[in-house]
Parts: C-alpha cells; structure tokens; sequence
C-alpha cells in the first residue's frame, strides 16, 4: 500500500503538552511524494503465518525459505504514514535505529545503509539542536534524496480523517533516553526467543529455564510465560505447564500460542470441556502440528469412549478443525461466484490461481488443444501475465549459476528475425496487451544498444499499456544509456550485481561490486533493503540487487548442479501464465528450458514465424501436454523433477485445488 507522509511544517505544529494527539495535531502532508513507498500487507484468510517473514520497515515481505511472494500493489488506498511526530521520538528514532544498522553490518556507513539515521545521528551526538526547522526538513526528507523545500508549495493542508480512541497511551513519545536504554538492555539480553532457541540447541535446558525466569523477574510477559511454560512440558513436567499457560492468558488473554498451547495439553489429558474453550476461538488458523496433535488427541478420546462418528459432540469441532488449516501460502482458491466475463467456449474449473496479477481462472481450453483463433487469442489475453523474449543470442558473461557457463554464448550474435519480433508484438497489440514483456532470457540485451532501442521503441508503439522491462548485468549501463531506454519506452530496469569468477558469493563481496558501479553511474540512489538499492532517474524503476544464484536459484532445468535442487512434487503453473521464446523463435514451456541446449531441444513446444501466431503456439498440444502433466501432485520427469521454482504446497485447501483440475482433465 503507498504511504501519504504527514509532516512537521516549521512553526505550525503544537508543541507536545500531554495531552495532544500527534496523529491528530499534524495536519500538514507532502502534496506529492517524490519518491513512492509501499508498505506491505499480508493477506493470510486466516491461515498461521508462520511461512511468512517481514523484512526491514515492514516494506517487504518473504517466505521464510526467503522466496519472493506475489504481490499485488493497491494505487487507490492510502496508508497515513507519520514518520517524525516529535523531538523525543525522532532523537530516540535515530539512536534506534543508526544502531541497529551498525549492528547488521559495521561498513552500512560506507555502504549508505540508513544515511537518513545516520547523518541525524552525527547531528544529535554532534550536539545539534533539533530545532523547528531541522525537524520539518528531516520529516518532508524522510526517505528521499537532500532537496530544498518550498514549504509554501511542497505542503499541502489536510485533517486526516481518523477514527480511533486511544485507551493505552496519548500518542506521545516514550522519553528519549528512556526509550534508547530500553532498547540498548534489549540489545545487550537479547530476543529471548533467539537465546532459548540457541540454548536449547546446545542442550541446555537448565540455562534456557534459568534465562527465562530471569527474564520473567526482570518484566513479566505472556510470550515469556509461554515459553518458560512449553520448556516445563517438554520436561514433562505437566502440571508447571499448565500454569505457566494459564499465567501467560491471564498478562494477555489474546495471546494465541498460550490458548492454544493450553488446550493441547488439556485435550492430551482427556480434559475436553476445559480445553475447547482455549481452542475454539482459533480452530480456523491452526498449523498443520497442531491440527495433527487435536485430530490425534481426538481419535484417542473417541477410542477410548467409543464413539461412533455421528455421536461426537466436542470432537466433532475439533476434528473437523484439523480440515480447515493451511500453512501454505494463499496460491489458489475456488470462487463461489466467477464473472461472467470469464465464460469462454470452454468450461470453466472453478480455480484461481493468485500467484500472478491478475489472479487467473482455469478453464478446460487450458488442458486441450484449441484450433479456433478467436478463442486462442481469448485464452491467452485471460492467462497470459508475462513474456519473455530474447532478441539476440550474445552474452558477455559466462556465469557459473548459468547455462552460458558451458554453452557458447560469446563467439557469436545471432539476431532474432526482425520479421518474427515484429509478428510476436502486433500479436500481441491485437489483444490489447497488459501484461509484461520481458528482454531478457540468456542474453545481455544491452549490449547491442541500438537493437535493443529499436525494439523497444515498436512494442512500446504497438503496446501502450504493456510494462517493459528486463534484467541486465549492467556492464553496458551508463545513466545516459538508462536515460535512452525510458525514453524508448522501457518502463523497468533490474541491474543484477554479478562477481568474478574467483570472488566468493559473500554479502561483502556482493555488495563492493555494487558500490563500485553505484559511484560510477554518479546519479543518486539509496539502498532499499541490504541487497536492493534503487536508482532515481526520473520516469524509469531502476533497481540494483544481487541474489546468491548457486543457493538460491534453480538447476536450470537439470542443466546445472547448483541452486535449489529438490525432489519435485509440486504442481506447476508456468506453462499456463508465462510465455518464454528464445532467439531463434523457439517456445519453451519455462523460462530454465532453452532451445540451445541438446538435452532440453525436444521440449521447444512450438517455433515462431513470421508466418505463424504466438497464440498458436500457446494453444497448441505440446503446450497442453505439459500442463496436463504439471497440474497434479506427483513425482514429475526431466527437466522438471528437481525444479524448486514457483512450488506449491500439499496441504489440504491447495492440494484440493489441484485435485478438482484433475478430476476436471482426467489422466495426463
């Protein structure tokens, strides 16, 4: 969701008295902000989130396999963002936080990690006052580049439209070195999660106990009792459980894990009425171990008392419970009403996929060759989310996590045929493209400007609202070079931070090989995350990152013996959303499959012409022959059975997804 920054104006904001409310007495927001942030929001549908992980200033989120997730942004919303609200909170604020960036890495200085808290921070130890205006200047800069600010024009005057009632606090600031103690005993103790974890690791559970009950000494909480509770269960100690659960509801009867926790253990020792009470209120969002650990409990009881399944009163709820879980990611879902607007010729399966954006609805066309144009090209403009088109052969590189590694990509500059480019973007013009198209595949785009230039100039002609973007290895760039390509029409460019052969793929390394090139496009930029920072040229999303490809790409369709290998059971839904087409007009059912590679040429699902038509080629039988194959649990064949890419889970709301497609399609 964007965020719309509220601002201290100099000279017109109340000074703190006790009794205002900041988030009421500021009434001053940027009239545009000049570098848009999103802040993230999870949709769970009351699944645990425990897959999930928040990255740094809640601008991100990841599994906690550190997979990207899909990701939807929500223009029409506005997220009220307050970032300086006070001297007290912006001075704790900065010591906070330029702290915990030297904590993450020592060099973040050098690096322009927090250069915000960072330079506020010299300001303050500097003995700086933060005065009316360096506190207006420091809220309307809030995560954006130095620039002067005309407070007559850059500000606009709104009352934000707030209902809330405080009941805990006013809304002010903790005292400074209040807060920044806190904060440094926390720092010095650690997060007692981490340390009872790390202990217990090491086998010492005496040390974990004595720790938390120290812990608890210092400042009682019902996280700490939880956890001081589940070390006395795991020790067998059942009745110190017990209370020590019950100690954790009565702090915060909300406490989720207490109540759960609590009525496990109660429902372990035949204790039903007493323990439904604690679970009842969270049976929808159970993980898969606790849901086993009820529906076992429960067939015990039933067991032990007899009871046929039309007699079950409290184990009714609690079994039926363990079918309603799901620590997956939200991947599929089935409507109870689809628009009418998706009715095509064939039927449609009553499953969205939500892994792409605009989620896509499966229809029987998906999983049979369809020969009627029209509906080809209707099934393609429903499905098809992203493109990926390689307009030349030649690579500069020949990176290990690659398959230019050992295929010759260097010696040669194969074009693809203008004719073919050509026919590949006025199809797409004909269905009004919205989706991406991508120039990227196993070639460096860049190094052939004037090609790539040219190309980008027709789809941008031929497709107006179509995004343009691509990856590059960024020894071509130059922000003149980043220039030309927005005016051609490139609406995103992702610079990838690759090493030397020698070099080691560690986040120092990584990182050095950013700041290098960085300094040298001499434009600004700051980082975004510790491996993502973001180029400001107007016009244009220009990001520079690096990922660990040898362990956290793929195998590129068992060519290679590095990234993520895995034993692949997942469904797939690559061949149904993407379209990839490689220099020599070569369709390929995914991206890690290439044309140019003697053990993948037998999977080329179809070969691009000018003659022929890209929704030909996504509608004919080879194409459907891999989705047919891919939409189901199992055991999967070269080159996809060990792929990690875009899996999804087996648990029970995604697995019936997928079992209703195959009982739609039948046998591969």
């Amino acid at each position: 969701m964007p965020w719309c920054s509220f601002v201290l104006k100099p000279g017109c904001h109340p000074a703190p008295d006790g009794n205002s409310d900041p988030l009421r007495a500021m009434v001053w927001r940027r009239r545009m902000e000049v570098s848009q942030e999103y802040k993230a929001i999870v949709r769970l549908d009351r699944q645990s989130a425990d897959w999930v992980k928040v990255l740094l200033g809640n601008h991100w989120v990841r599994t906690v396999a550190d997979l990207n997730l899909p990701a939807l942004r929500l223009p029409e919303l506005r997220l009220l963002h307050f970032p300086v609200r006070s001297r007290e909170q912006f001075a704790a604020k900065c010591v906070v936080g330029w702290m915990a960036y030297l904590d993450k890495d020592p060099l973040a200085e050098r690096r322009q990690f927090g250069f915000q808290w960072r330079d506020n921070f010299k300001l303050l130890i500097e003995g700086h006052p933060f005065d009316d205006q360096l506190l207006g200047q420091a809220s309307f800069l809030y995560s954006a580049s130095p620039r002067p600010i005309d407070w007559d024009t850059d500000v606009v005057k709104e009352t934000p439209q707030l209902n809330y009632e405080r009941r805990y606090s006013t809304g002010l600031s903790m005292d400074t070195l209040q807060l920044v103690s806190r904060s440094w005993r926390q720092a010095i103790i650690g997060n007692p999660d981490r340390v009872v974890a790390k202990l217990l690791n090491e086998g010492k559970q005496k040390e974990a106990l004595v720790y938390l009950e120290d812990a608890i000494a210092q400042e009682e909480s019902a996280v700490l009792w939880n956890d001081w509770a589940m070390l006395h269960h795991r020790g067998g100690d059942l009745k110190r459980a017990e209370s020590g659960f019950r100690r954790a509801l009565m702090l915060d009867e909300t406490d989720r894990m207490a109540s759960v926790n609590l009525g496990l253990l109660l429902f372990s020792q035949g204790r039903l009425k007493e323990g439904w009470p604690f679970l009842k209120p969270y049976k929808d969002t159970l993980n898969e171990k606790e849901a086993a650990l009820l529906h076992s409990f429960s067939e015990r009881m039933r067991k032990q008392l007899g009871l046929q399944p039309k007699q079950e009163t409290q184990l009714s709820g609690a079994s039926s419970a363990m079918n309603k879980t799901s620590t997956s990611a939200p991947e599929c879902v089935l409507p109870s009403a689809l628009p009418a607007s998706t009715q095509g010729k064939g039927k449609n399966l009553g499953v969205v996929l939500q892994v792409v954006d605009p989620p896509v609805i499966l229809n029987e066309d998906h999983f049979r060759p369809v020969t009627d144009m029209q509906r080809a090209m209707e099934l393609f403009k429903a499905s098809i989310r992203f493109v990926e088109v390689e307009i030349h052969s030649y690579c500069n590189r020949n990176c290990s996590f690659c398959g230019n590694s050992f295929l010759d990509r260097r010696s040669n500059k194969t074009l693809m045929n203008p004719a073919t480019y050509s026919k590949i973007i006025d199809d797409l013009s004909k269905i009004d493209y919205e989706g991406v198209v991508w120039y990227s595949r196993y070639n460096e785009p860049c190094a052939d400007r004037p090609l790539f230039i040219e190309r980008l100039r027709e789809a941008r002609a031929k497709l107006p609202h179509a995004h343009l973007q691509t990856f590059t290895n960024g020894d071509y760039i130059t922000a003149e070079y980043i220039e030309a390509l927005r005016d051609a029409g490139l609406n995103r460019l992702s610079i990838m931070a690759y090493l030397g052969k020698d070099e080691k793929p560690t986040q120092e390394n990584f990182l050095n090989a950013m700041m290098t090139r960085l300094e040298k496009l001499g434009v600004a930029w700051k980082f975004e995350t510790p491996s993502c920072a973001r180029i400001e040229i107007p016009g244009i999303d220009v990001t520079y990152n690096y990922t660990d490809f040898l362990r956290f790409g793929t195998n590129r369709g068992g060519a290679l013996a590095t990234g993520s290998i895995i034993k692949r059971l997942s469904p797939c839904t690559v061949p149904i959303t993407d379209v990839y087409i490689d220099y020599n007009g070569s369709m390929v059912p995914c991206c890690d499959i290439r044309s140019d590679y003697s053990l993948h040429k037998d999977f080329v699902v179809y070969k691009l012409t000018p003659e022929n038509s890209i929704f030909e080629g996504y509608a004919n039988s080879k194409l459907v022959a891999w989705r047919r194959t891919l939409s189901r649990f199992g055991k999967k064949q070269f080159p996809c059975d060990t792929c990690s890419r875009r899996t999804y889970t087996g648990t029970p709301p995604v697995a019936s997804m997928f079992n209703i497609i195959e009982s739609k399609i039948g046998p591969a």
